[in-house]
């Protein structure tokens, strides 16, 4: 073979299909030649993969010592699947003194799906990573793009709950729209969408029916990254786990333990100062949510007050919101609220830490609040942050309806 061509070895062991692949290119990118080994095997050997490269490169009559370069699929996948292509593509790398090529595997999954698309096309890449949990990631195809390697990375590879992959989805898409123009497309690809059948896809999504990676795309990937200097020394690649344990005990799964690092739906949102122009907004959630509303006129006090007010905000929406009201002695928690929608999400929580950090920052040590006495969720949600029952308030509160109910006066002492 003319030394001026560049013969790279690819392997993709990621999920439960695997293969190996030959691709041998001019140094202006023409593909010369292709050939690869795709099988199905839930038990990977490391010998099988060496074999399979002896008989591609006897095919095209070429030794290990005519290789140029090695890939892998770098994951998120199989534990033990990475690490054997990882030790496979660093023992070449290392032996024959040639770079090494991590391509992520998510991401040659998505570029699988550049084909005949009209629009851009936003993909969702969910793989089983087993214990409840999945590996995720995000990627924007842009239509008229020349390149195979075309793929804009919205949402790097991360581990979520299984339970909480269609409201991140939902409540993620309007941020992976901003700065698209024109009509998206929307597309699910990954072994998640038939292992969980409880996965509802949203509306206007379409399901790809495509699962796994293949060794094609590792390799053509790479040879991209190999004409644009993209390569990595083979003692510095390593697999991208994602998660970094995988056994857990029975005590740590009944914690409600899983892998790392987790992102729960709503983790990345965090708390701002509610201002004049959210009142609106706020006193219409006080609405939907409150037995006992407040009144706009009530949220307009408390700030001009100076009261701690603060809300939580997705895309522009407000789903929580509180107000503390501090005193020498104690912090009063005077409202807090999270749209039913988005209940057991952790924003109340994240409202309620806030608190906690107003008493440090002032040296309090007391925190008081009301609840109405027929709210058994809402009572069980302040015990769980260590709050207690001191007293009660006998008619405290007038519903919507005109019935009348008493408060139970709760404290949690920092």
């Amino acid at each position: 073979m003319d030394k001026k061509n560049i013969n790279l070895l690819a392997f993709e062991t990621s999920s439960f299909y695997s293969g190996v692949a030959l691709l041998i290119f001019s140094r202006t990118g023409s593909v010369l030649a292709y050939s690869c080994f795709e099988y199905e095997d839930s038990k990977l050997y490391s010998e099988l993969l060496m074999i399979k490269s002896g008989v591609l490169l006897s095919k095209h009559h070429l030794h290990p010592h005519d290789l140029d370069v090695v890939a892998f699929g770098s994951g998120p996948g199989k534990f033990t699947g990475l690490r054997i292509s990882c030790s496979q593509a660093k023992g070449i790398g290392l032996s024959l003194n040639i770079p090494v090529i991590p391509i992520v595997s998510s991401y040659a999954l998505a570029n699988s799906l550049n084909y005949n698309i009209k629009n851009n096309r936003i993909v969702v890449v969910a793989t089983d990573a087993r214990m409840g949990e999945l590996y995720v990631s995000v990627y924007l195809l842009k239509y008229n793009y020349s390149c195979n390697d075309n793929c804009i990375v919205l949402q790097s590879p991360i581990l979520i709950p299984t339970t909480s992959l269609i409201d991140w989805i939902k409540y993620n898409s309007i941020k992976w729209e901003v700065n698209i123009n024109s009509e998206t497309d929307y597309l699910l690809a990954g072994d998640a969408w038939k292992e969980y059948s409880s996965l509802e896809v949203p509306n206007g999504w379409i399901n790809s029916e495509t699962y796994y990676p293949s060794v094609e795309n590792v390799a053509y990937l790479a040879k991209n990254d190999f004409l644009n200097n993209k390569t990595l020394s083979p003692d510095v690649v390593s697999p991208l786990y994602v998660r970094n344990k995988i056994a857990f005990t029975s005590l740590e799964r009944s914690k409600g333990m899983g892998g790392n690092p987790k992102v729960g739906v709503f983790d990345y949102l965090e708390p701002s100062d509610m201002i004049m122009s959210d009142i609106e907004e706020v006193s219409k959630l006080e609405q939907k949510i409150q037995t006992s509303p407040w009144t706009p006129g009530n949220f307009k006090d408390s700030l001009e007050f100076g009261y701690k007010s603060y809300i939580i905000k997705n895309n522009g929406i407000i789903l929580g919101y509180c107000i503390f009201m501090l005193a020498p002695d104690a912090v009063h928690v005077l409202r807090i609220g999270v749209d039913n929608d988005f209940r057991c999400k952790g924003l109340g929580s994240k409202l309620l830490k806030l608190c906690f950090e107003i008493c440090n920052d002032h040296s309090i040590g007391i925190i008081l609040l009301e609840v109405d006495e027929s709210n058994a969720i809402a009572i069980d949600f302040y015990k769980k942050h260590g709050f207690y029952k001191i007293g009660n308030r006998k008619g405290y509160y007038l519903s919507k309806d005109g019935k009348i109910s008493s408060a139970v006066v709760m404290q949690k002492n920092i």
